[in-house]
Parts: structure tokens; C-alpha cells; sequence
């Protein structure tokens, strides 16, 4: 009950949300982007779907940097959420169709946002250098400017960081946006799939999630928390904590 509305809107839109079309303002941004480019920003269904504020910050950022980057108007997305709910046939080809749009955008790296296809992109990306959003914004943190009167800690995906070398940029980028305070308890919380199917479709069991999140970074005293996707976000519903995506405040900075 709780994997059949998933399979049902990745079949008919390509994404776990039930959404049917890109928000207009970031359609519109992924239009005026060059056809092909040296480096290309994959968004993933969360920044596509279910928080688009998230995608045009990121290509925001690589216009304040004054970087050139590319998207995809079609993006495989679905690919790597396929392949964890076992749909191991329609991941495959997915891989096939992800793998020959990479190569056409002439892209000699692959810039992640979604922490998913960072994680289980392989040969897909071909000779392209794959890296994640945070790895490549923590290269310029000496041009952010600190928030004033704002501490930060940090809800960090375990799949993103904890089998990874993400984790030492994460902080320099995080000490860069103001004063970062590191959480107590690191990439221990749910994975990826159990986060978007209890945000989805089990309120209640995100709930109970979200208020022991939230706690294990009260006495952090930070006035706000971030998270890497719209996914992880959600899961921090609880108590009256300010939150926000790393992305969107990046671009602020």
C-alpha cells in the first residue's frame, strides 16, 4: 500500500511526487541554460519536482560564480529510485537513456544535486568527473559571506557523506555560511527510500521521525537547521526550529 502510489506516478511522470510538469519559473531557467556546456547540473526529482526553489538556486549560484552549466529538459530522473524499489529492468534502461544524454551535453563533468544520483551514478556519467553540488560550492566558500546573527547544524543525508569524502567539504562549506555548529549524531538517520516513503505516504511514522531529529539538535542551540533535499527537509517537521536547503542558502551568500 505504501510502495503503489510511488510506482504509480514514477510510471506516469517519472518522479514520486504525482507531479506532472516542471514549475514554470524553473522550466523557463533550464531553457535559457546553453544546450551544452562543460559541466552539467543534474537536479534529481526532489529539486525538480518537489522543491524547484532548490533547482534555480543552484543554477543561480553558477551564475554568481559566473560558471557555464547545462540541465536537462528531460531528465531520467526516476533512475536510481527504480533501482531501490528493485525495478531493476526500467532502472537499466533509464541508466541507458541517462548515460546517452550525459554524453551529448559534451559535459566534462557531472555536477550532482540530487544526493541519490551522486551515490549510485557509475558508468552513466562515462568520462565526465562526478561530483556533488557541495563539493563543488565548497571550492569557492572564501567568496560567501557569512550570515550575521545565524548558526547553522546540519542534517546530512548518510548516503550522501557517510561512504563518501563529501563529509570535510560539507563542513568547510557549512563554517563558510556562518556559525556552524556540527550535529552530535552524523548520517545515522533513515535512508534515502525511507525518507521519501514516510514523508509520501506515512505521516505518522515521519512525524516520530522529524521530532527525534529535531531533538538531537536542540541542545546544538542553532537558530537553523539544513538539509541537502526537499526529502530530508520534510522529515524535520517538528518543533519551532528554523530550517532551510544548503542550496538555497548558498545562493543568499
Amino acid at each position: 500500500k505504501v510502495l503503489a502510489p510511488v510506482r504509480q506516478s514514477l510510471a506516469a511522470h517519472d518522479n514520486p511526487y504525482g507531479v506532472s510538469a516542471l514549475d514554470p519559473a524553473l522550466a523557463s531557467a533550464i531553457a535559457d541554460l546553453p544546450r551544452t556546456a562543460d559541466t552539467l547540473l543534474l537536479l534529481g526529482p526532489d529539486a525538480r519536482f518537489r522543491r524547484p526553489s532548490a533547482a534555480l538556486a543552484a543554477i543561480a549560484v553558477f551564475k554568481k560564480l559566473g560558471l557555464s552549466c547545462t540541465c536537462l529538459e528531460r531528465e531520467p530522473s526516476s533512475v536510481y529510485l527504480l533501482h531501490e524499489l528493485g525495478a531493476e529492468e526500467e532502472s537499466g534502461r533509464k541508466r541507458e537513456e541517462l548515460a546517452k544524454a550525459i554524453k551529448a551535453s559534451g559535459a566534462a563533468r557531472v555536477i550532482c544535486l540530487d544526493p541519490r544520483a551522486y551515490h549510485r551514478m557509475g558508468q552513466e556519467a562515462g568520462p565526465a568527473r562526478k561530483m556533488h553540488f557541495i563539493e563543488l560550492a565548497a571550492e569557492y566558500a572564501g567568496r560567501l559571506k557569512p550570515a550575521s546573527g545565524k548558526s547553522f547544524s546540519y542534517h546530512e543525508p548518510d548516503y550522501l557523506v557517510r561512504w563518501s569524502d563529501l563529509r570535510e567539504a560539507a563542513d568547510t562549506l557549512l563554517r563558510a555560511l556562518g556559525d556552524y555548529k556540527p550535529p552530535y549524531w552524523r548520517g545515522v538517520e533513515a535512508k534515502s527510500l525511507g525518507g521519501i516513503l514516510s514523508a509520501l505516504y506515512r505521516p505518522d511514522f515521519a512525524d516520530m521521525l522529524a521530532v527525534a531529529r529535531i531533538e538531537d539538535f536542540t541542545e546544538l542551540g542553532v537558530t537553523t537547521i539544513l538539509a541537502a533535499t526537499g526529502d530530508d527537509l520534510a522529515a524535520l517537521e517538528g518543533p519551532a526550529t528554523a530550517r532551510g536547503m544548503v542550496c538555497e542558502h548558498i545562493a543568499e551568500a
